[in-house]
């Protein structure tokens, strides 16, 4: 069985690939995230999050929302193949469970590979 990892490739790190994508990307909205994606020219996705400190104040919170978008991205990177994608989310994140998270992430990966088939 082939072992899914999330390698430094597959990340987005510099400010011009995350302006790449807010510019010429489509978004995928919903109440907790908005996520940006766009055709990468790579046979590989990446990935990229912006969590800003303003939407959730607590470090922790914003590392356990990271590492359960990089998990979610791992297990559905396969159907994701030559996108790059930019998570970010929304103020009312804080008012938020985990399991809203997790519930809205998932819905709006399913649409994702959907309409990635689609096209």
């Amino acid at each position: 069985m082939k072992r899914l990892s999330l390698t430094r490739l597959m990340r987005l790190h510099k400010p011009s690939e995350f302006k790449q994508v807010f510019a010429t990307g489509k978004k995928v909205q919903s109440k907790i995230f908005t996520i940006f994606y766009r055709l990468n020219k790579l046979s590989y996705p990446r990935l990229g999050m912006v969590i800003p400190r303003r939407h959730l104040s607590r470090a922790f919170d914003r590392n356990q929302i990271k590492r359960l978008v990089r998990e979610e991205f791992r297990h559905r990177q396969k159907w994701l193949d030559g996108y790059d994608l930019v998570i970010l989310s929304k103020q009312c994140i804080s008012k938020s469970t985990y399991l809203e998270w997790a519930s809205t992430l998932n819905y709006q990966w399913e649409y994702l590979i959907k309409d990635f088939n689609i096209e």
